[in-house]
């Protein structure tokens, strides 16, 4: 690789140049690469240096705004890459930056559509951007079944909260509590997400339980969630004892 490097880039074909690159790339020779690459780097152009380039900057975490700038150059101008989308992401959410997570998650919800990540990406964007009725078309039943982690399905119920989509909020807090029902940090975060809204406590709530609900019970001093179905009404003896006695909610 050395008598490579001592001669002039001009002396190879521009595959040899990309094959060397490659090379110190995955031997990890990362400074190296970037002395190589970068003195006669052509950034009109989609090419082979240019995404090492950028994968490089980001691996070694140097040159931080001139990668964040390759970064949109490259969503821009170029064919769509959904790994180096995944890094522009990530940064605009390390520095705040709601106009740059609003453009990424719209490209990103146009190129991959399957990625609900970015759905999630510009929903957080614009409501952080205060863009409420251009929000609200991309708040409706469809993103119940966004394929998220729960922390992120319960952001989107407290956003729908807060833009008086109430029905829609409450659907997902159930159906994400439903789903992890053991999982003591969604529990911890449900109730959180519900003490903070206090507009929920004008609500009006069924006096009874009733199939198909979802109630809240103090046991041993400790808030619980229970569903009552078909199935935990036959087995579960809280369930079948609160339907029966049609307890209080």
């Amino acid at each position: 690789m050395k008598e490579f490097l001592e001669k002039p880039k001009s002396d190879f074909k521009p595959n040899i140049q990309n094959g060397i690159a490659s090379c110190l790339y995955r031997v990890g020779e990362l400074d190296t690469l970037i002395n190589y690459i970068e003195s006669d780097l052509d950034y009109e152009f989609k090419n082979p240096m240019l995404f090492l380039y950028i994968l490089t900057l980001h691996k070694k975490k140097v040159k931080m705004p001139k990668l964040y700038e390759l970064l949109e150059l490259w969503r821009k101008k170029f064919t769509p890459e959904p790994m180096l989308l995944q890094i522009e992401a990530h940064l605009a959410r390390v520095l705040d930056d709601k106009h740059r997570q609003e453009e990424i998650g719209k490209y990103g919800i146009t190129n991959f559509p399957s990625n609900d990540s970015y759905k999630f990406i510009t929903i957080l964007a614009l409501h952080s951007l205060g863009k409420r009725d251009e929000l609200k078309t991309y708040l409706n039943e469809s993103i119940l079944n966004l394929n998220l982690d729960p922390m992120s399905m319960l952001q989107l119920g407290d956003i729908c909260f807060s833009n008086q989509l109430t029905i829609l909020g409450l659907d997902i807090f159930y159906k994400t509590l439903k789903e992890n029902r053991s999982n003591v940090e969604i529990k911890n975060a449900y109730f959180g997400y519900l003490t903070a809204n206090d507009h929920l406590k004008n609500l009006e709530f069924p006096l009874t339980v009733a199939q198909d609900c979802v109630v809240r019970l103090k046991i041993d001093g400790k808030d619980e969630v229970l569903e009552i179905t078909q199935d935990s009404i036959s087995t579960n003896p809280i369930a079948k004892k609160d339907f029966r006695n049609g307890s209080q909610q």
